[in-house]
């Protein structure tokens, strides 16, 4: 099958106040957290917007990086060491999403961020990610093109206001640029 290139724009690659997070260790400053649901998310490219979706198959997912101590980042931003919050200390996949313990560093500029987290104040996660492959699948009824990501490999792990895949949160014990295009 012949490969088409397209620059690929957009990010790296929401509850009641009785919510709170209770995964939370203290003593060990972590947390379980869903860092994807695999949602479609519309995304904008040179050639217009278009869906992406992210397989959630372990064939698809390559846990090498997170498993290996990836960064626990304040809303993607990998250019400051300041801005590193923390560590992935384990990463799975189950039922069709991907969920991973993250570790608070004891610094004192991240304890009101790791206090809101406990609070659940902060909540919402998102996952940076390099795609190896896409497969365009059929086009939506507005004609927007479609890709599922079926070779991908999440980078780290973001806190952030608002998350481009709604289900990527703190878990509590009750809801425990260019890229290859397949044709």
């Amino acid at each position: 099958m012949p490969v088409r290139k397209e620059t690929h724009q957009g990010s790296m690659g929401e509850r009641k106040a009785s919510f709170l997070p209770k995964t939370i260790d203290l003593d060990k400053r972590t947390i379980d957290v869903c860092w994807s649901t695999g949602a479609t998310v519309r995304r904008y490219s040179w050639s217009g917007q278009i869906n992406e979706s992210l397989s959630m198959e372990s064939s698809a997912v390559d846990l090498k990086r997170l498993n290996a101590g990836a960064p626990l980042l304040d809303t993607h931003k990998s250019w400051d060491l300041r801005s590193q919050m923390g560590v992935v200390e384990k990463a799975w996949l189950k039922d069709g999403k991907g969920y991973a313990t993250v570790r608070f560093s004891s610094r004192s500029e991240v304890e009101s961020i790791f206090k809101d987290v406990q609070d659940g104040i902060i909540r919402n996660l998102s996952v940076g990610y390099r795609v190896h492959k896409y497969k365009e699948l059929k086009r939506s009824d507005d004609d927007t093109k479609n890709f599922l990501a079926t070779r991908w490999e999440p980078m780290e792990i973001s806190f952030v206001p608002v998350p481009a895949d709604a289900g990527s949160q703190v878990r509590n014990q009750r809801n425990i640029d260019e890229f290859p295009i397949e044709l």
